[in-house]
């Protein structure tokens, strides 16, 4: 993909968990308030916000699935933080419609 969000992101997710401690800091603050921004409502939309997004999560999803393991735990501690924000800014209605048919499938399956 040509897009800025596509080359940057697996980079700030390599920073996030430099092993220089201001390097660390910095990034992984950067990480963490951009999974807040873009957990946000507006990024449901397609637009360049959304695409942004969308890179961002595949950026962490690319980080768990490598060999470091201080990568994979930044990376980790990023897509928990933008689950959760995710979830907080839904309303309840909205996550009942998203909670529809799942009765019954995953962990209740068992």
């Amino acid at each position: 993909e040509d897009s800025i969000y596509a080359r940057a992101w697996p980079y700030v997710c390599s920073l996030a968990s430099h092993s220089d401690s201001i390097i660390r800091a910095l990034f992984r603050e950067l990480l963490l308030q951009c999974c807040r921004l873009f957990s946000n409502r507006d990024c449901r939309e397609q637009n360049e916000k959304t695409r942004a997004a969308r890179y961002l999560v595949d950026a962490l999803f690319e980080a768990l699935s490598g060999h470091q393991a201080a990568k994979r735990a930044s990376a980790a501690e990023a897509l928990a933080e933008f689950v959760n924000w995710t979830c907080k800014q839904m309303r309840p209605a909205e996550v009942r419609e998203e909670m529809t048919g799942v009765t019954g499938k995953g962990f209740d399956a068992l």
